[in-house]
């Protein structure tokens, strides 16, 4: 009896052994083929193109989430090259951001003022009005239409303007 359960109870470690390194090992592939994204994500954070590159931004944000989920199916190959389109659409962000940072140079002025006034709070009808044009300002420079861009962003500006204001007489 005893000679038959010392192989059951070897290949039950064994098989225990196995299952315990499969997730270590996929975490160690997702490391290791995910670091280059995860560096230009944390670029593209810090450039705040999740406000600046909306478009590009959440093109990268899905994509990454397709490589996850690749990794997760044990598809390195396929987590490759979603990361590989998740790298482009982060290097463009990063472009359109830098760009966005001098066309709207005007508007991120007003935003800001009106973030230290707490209008999301005390004004968010006015906010979010502000928002919504530099979002629709930022949705054109990505297109590239610089010119309708900056009009937008110049709208964007005063509503933040009212923005500000109103939430200082609250």
């Amino acid at each position: 009896m005893t000679a038959i359960l010392r192989p059951t109870a070897r290949f039950c470690a064994i098989l225990c052994l196995a299952l315990v390194m499969v997730p270590v090992h996929a975490q160690d592939i997702r490391t290791t083929i995910f670091k280059n994204t995860d560096a230009l994500m944390e670029q593209a954070k810090a450039a705040r193109a999740e406000l600046l590159s909306p478009k590009n931004f959440a093109a990268a944000q899905d994509a990454y989430k397709e490589a996850d989920k690749h990794v997760a199916a044990g598809r390195a190959d396929r987590a490759e090259k979603s990361l590989a389109s998740a790298d482009q659409s982060l290097r463009k962000a990063l472009e359109a951001s830098k760009l966005a940072e001098v066309t709207f140079e005007r508007a991120l002025k007003a935003r800001a003022a009106t973030e230290v006034a707490n209008a999301a709070k005390y004004e968010p009808e006015l906010w979010a009005k502000a928002e919504d044009q530099f979002n629709d300002a930022t949705t054109r420079l990505e297109g590239g239409n610089v010119d309708k861009a900056q009009a937008s962003a110049k709208k964007a500006s005063g509503y933040y303007d009212d923005a500000e204001l109103a939430a200082i007489k609250t």
